[in-house]
């Protein structure tokens, strides 16, 4: 929702799932599991990013083309067709002949890759982002590549969030294995500063206006005029075209007590630092 809301301002775009990082992470080695106990072992031996390439790595067109089948395979999924229409939108043989005639880095790559991906009418704005929550695995090596870069952190409460991806994958204890993951060792990265910022999902649907604008203005985007309607270029059917109010208590509504107080016990240091008010 969040992609959508920013991507009708003016000046930002904000592509959803694209997956381009994470996808060459994964093909150089770097495993991302939606487990607790992999996140643990991160936390004990340290995050592995810093096995990926540096910002000037020079990519070759062997290189290329085999990341490119790599990120076919991981686009053609059946429970997500609608990601199969990013790599439909890509001619990669225009990549490959450019990286065969000039010096051509990792980031080039990127670019050209996510500049095929973006829509059209999408591409004469001033400000381009990428949401992939996988991407949090591999934080620190996306500030590496783009140290100008500025990075928004979107935090949903426990309950709701882990109700669902509980409605996704139909398995409870998955389903906050799976939150936790991004969690742990990684929250250490959840401070604000000039390069990053917090948000609340709950901030975005009860006070989107404030909310966007801080973005904005955060962003250096214009803020006088903010919309919190949306008409967002892929999966309508699911965001819609406005902020759906009643999603959060539906999906409340979908846990017992039980479930909710394992959520408040297994995620008590998120509670404690983003949602204390619920434990009183």
């Amino acid at each position: 929702m969040l992609c959508a809301l920013l991507s009708n301002h003016s000046e930002v775009f904000c592509a959803n799932d694209i997956s381009i990082f994470i996808a060459y992470a994964n093909l150089r080695g770097i495993k991302t599991y939606y487990s607790w106990k992999h996140t643990l072992f991160y936390k004990m031996v340290g995050l592995p990013y810093k096995k990926l390439p540096s910002r000037k790595y020079m990519i070759n067109v062997e290189e290329i083309e085999k990341y490119w089948l790599h990120l076919v395979k991981e686009h053609n999924v059946d429970w997500a067709q609608w990601r199969k229409l990013y790599v439909e939108g890509v001619d990669i043989s225009k990549i490959i002949n450019e990286a065969r005639v000039s010096n051509f880095t990792l980031v080039d790559m990127f670019s050209r890759i996510y500049f095929q991906i973006t829509p059209s009418e999408q591409r004469h704005k001033k400000y381009f982002g990428e949401k992939t929550p996988s991407n949090f695995y591999i934080a620190p090596w996306l500030r590496h590549l783009y140290p100008e870069a500025k990075f928004i952190t979107l935090v949903r409460n426990p309950i709701t969030n882990v109700a669902a991806l509980y409605k996704r994958v139909n398995n409870f204890e998955k389903s906050i294995n799976m939150y936790l993951s991004f969690y742990d060792s990684r929250l250490s990265l959840l401070n604000e500063g000039s390069k990053n910022i917090v948000v609340k999902y709950e901030d975005v649907v009860n006070k989107p206006t404030e909310t966007l604008t801080k973005i904005y203005n955060y962003l250096g985007a214009e803020s006088k005029s903010v919309s919190t309607e949306f008409d967002y270029y892929i999966r309508q059917d699911y965001v819609g075209n406005n902020i759906d109010h009643k999603r959060d208590l539906k999906l409340k509504e979908m846990l017992d007590a039980k479930q909710k107080n394992i959520i408040m016990k297994k995620c008590h240091f998120v509670f404690d630092r983003f949602y204390s008010h619920e434990l009183e």
